[in-house]
């Protein structure tokens, strides 16, 4: 038989674990209404979510671009609370769009294509409750290629050759600079065959210099195209200055051709205009022979002797000398001769004058110095012409240095009107105006990237004086002057250096001031602490101070190492850490510590930053 005290024991388990299991199901029972109960009011709902997510690429491998891959999207298929979805659809499209983050890892990739998997999640704090089902594409394709940068030889195209003269010939042209930088893709760089810089010399006589822009193209003539994406071809620099020489051929001349009339025509009778064609005739002969040549050659004369009102045309021969001939094998040209019955006329010899001509350039000779003007008109207007009434002006707007054939505007004063005008071009010689130009520029240093601490350069900038053609001058951007100064050395200290002035041809530099700039390497500034106690200044007769706390931490930085400013602002007598107590009493009071410092030093922050101060009296 069992003890009593046993039965009692059993009793009370059974009916413990009785009330247990009860317990557990209705707990179970609760859980599973209040859920049944949410979801009925929030259910789950599973949709596309309603905007594209952008494919971010990350971790792009050093010296790669991605050139497909960028731009890609996906289409997310998610299960939320429809609550969820209800304020996705309140929301702004941008609020949809920063819901979800899609990236794919490019990291230890190499170049070429690649086919990754797009990984998603939610861009802000995470809801347990909504999940991504699926994502379309799972994978994006995205190719990678090297980027290179290679230097290229500039040739120069002159796309209007044929317009030259036949007497002049274009020199093998110059281009500054003569090699540019590419750079982009490799697979984009091997579709460059040749960097070209196009120009036009519009039938110039001199030689020609203009800046052009660079043209890459294909194998096929096609041009590639630039741009400044990490994808693009770039282009370095962009531009350059083409110098195209034409020069005049060796043992080639223009000469102006001069009719000679000779004779009177009959009695009451003028000759109211004089033309030819054409104007000028391009020979060919020993050079010796062609220099000695005036610009103006004659034709054989032309006897006007008597005639009457009509017009004579003849083709007559240029006189040229045995060992010179026409380019063209012929020497006949044209005269047209205008007879009319006279009205009155005086030739008056013009010395003509211009305007247009470019700041930079001048008139070095103008032939023939005078021009014979034909003027008609009332004859009492005629004897009261003076030369100074008829004037003869040369346009020479736009035109560049060289040699040039220009046709004479000439207008006469009163009711008088100019018949005829020789010749009707005149040879212009035009040249350069030299000039000078002063421009600030900043000093610029060179092999500072190893330098730890501060770089100073002082001064900031240098007036720098250059000299060259005025046109030149006048076109030159201030960023294409340069100043540098070379640092050999990257330890701290003062160095006295001479700029260096880079600038384009034909430009020199005559001065720069000042000519000497001083570069201070400051060492790095270091933080450190330092546990000073306090001093007090303005106590009383008579009162006691007592501080809490007694000494204070202060956060410095100064240039140098950390344990010699330390050690060397303990041993300065300037540095200390003052409590002010002047003009006050008997009291308790919140103070801010006063630091001095040395210049080198800076100030943090003090730990702390107010002291309890209590003054009491002294019995």
């Amino acid at each position: 038989m069992e003890p009593v005290g046993f039965d009692r024991v059993t009793v009370r388990l059974r009916t413990f674990f009785s009330n247990l299991s009860s317990f557990l199901l209705a707990l179970f029972l609760g859980v599973v209404i209040w859920a049944v109960a949410i979801n009925s009011e929030n259910p789950l709902v599973v949709r596309t979510f309603p905007e594209s997510v952008s494919v971010d690429l990350e971790n792009i491998p050093p010296g790669l671009v991605p050139l497909s891959g960028e731009g890609e999207t996906v289409q997310l298929q998610v299960r939320a609370p429809k609550q969820w979805w209800d304020q996705v659809d309140r929301s702004s499209r941008q609020a949809r769009m920063s819901r979800f983050r899609a990236w794919v890892d490019l990291s230890g990739l190499s170049a070429g294509l690649h086919e990754l998997e797009v990984q998603v999640e939610m861009a802000a704090q995470a809801d347990r409750e909504v999940r991504i089902l699926a994502v379309t594409p799972e994978r994006i394709p995205v190719r990678l290629d090297r980027i290179e940068e290679r230097e290229m030889s500039v040739e120069v195209e002159v796309i209007d050759r044929s317009s030259v003269p036949t007497s002049y010939e274009i020199r093998t042209p110059m281009v500054e600079p003569a090699v540019v930088r590419v750079r982009g893709p490799r697979s984009r760089l091997d579709e460059i065959d040749r960097v070209v810089a196009q120009v036009e010399v519009n039938g110039a006589r001199a030689t020609v210099q203009v800046e052009a822009p660079i043209v890459l193209l294909d194998r096929q003539g096609k041009r590639v195209a630039t741009g400044q994406r990490s994808v693009d071809v770039q282009v370095s620099p962009k531009q350059v200055v083409v110098t195209v020489p034409v020069q005049q051929r060796q043992g080639y001349r223009e000469l102006i051709v001069r009719p000679v009339v000779v004779g009177e025509p009959a009695a009451g009778y003028w000759i109211s205009d004089i033309d030819v064609t054409p104007q000028t005739i391009s020979v060919v002969g020993l050079p010796a022979a062609v220099e000695r040549l005036d610009p103006i050659v004659e034709t054989e004369p032309i006897d006007v002797t008597g005639l009457t009102a009509g017009t004579l045309t003849k083709d007559v021969e240029v006189l040229l000398p045995e060992d010179i001939s026409p380019l063209q094998g012929n020497r006949l040209v044209q005269v047209r001769i205008v007879v009319e019955a006279l009205k009155s006329s005086a030739q008056v010899a013009v010395e003509p004058t211009w305007s247009g001509l470019s700041a930079g350039l001048a008139v070095e000779r103008v032939t023939p110095e005078k021009i014979d003007i034909i003027v008609e008109g009332p004859v009492n207007e005629l004897e009261k012409l003076r030369p100074e009434d008829v004037v003869a002006v040369l346009d020479l707007t736009g035109l560049q240095p060289g040699t040039h054939l220009v046709q004479p505007r000439v207008a006469v004063a009163g009711s008088l009107t100019v018949s005829s005008v020789l010749p009707q071009q005149v040879e212009v010689v035009i040249g350069l105006v030299e000039g000078s130009r002063e421009l600030v520029r900043p000093v610029q240093v060179v092999g500072a990237d190893d330098v730890a601490g501060r770089l100073i350069v002082s001064p900031e900038t240098v007036t720098v004086t250059v000299s060259g053609p005025s046109l030149v001058l006048e076109s030159l951007a201030t960023d294409a002057v340069t100043v540098t100064v070379r640092l050999t050395d990257a330890s701290p200290g003062t160095y006295v250096l001479t700029p260096t002035v880079a600038v384009s041809t034909p430009l020199t530099v005559t001065q720069v001031v000042p000519p000497l700039v001083e570069v201070t390497i400051e060492p790095p500034i270091s933080t450190f602490t330092v546990t000073e106690r306090l001093v007090w200044r303005g106590l009383e007769r008579g009162l006691i101070l007592h501080l809490e706390p007694r000494e204070v931490t202060l956060e410095l930085r100064a240039p140098g190492n950390p344990d010699e400013a330390r050690e060397a602002l303990l041993n300065d007598p300037a540095f200390r850490v003052l409590v002010d107590v002047s003009d006050l009493d008997v009291g308790a009071y919140i103070l801010t510590p006063q630091v001095s410092l040395p210049a080198r030093y800076e100030l943090v922050r003090v730990v702390p930053e107010q002291i309890k101060v209590r003054l009491t009296r002294a019995r």
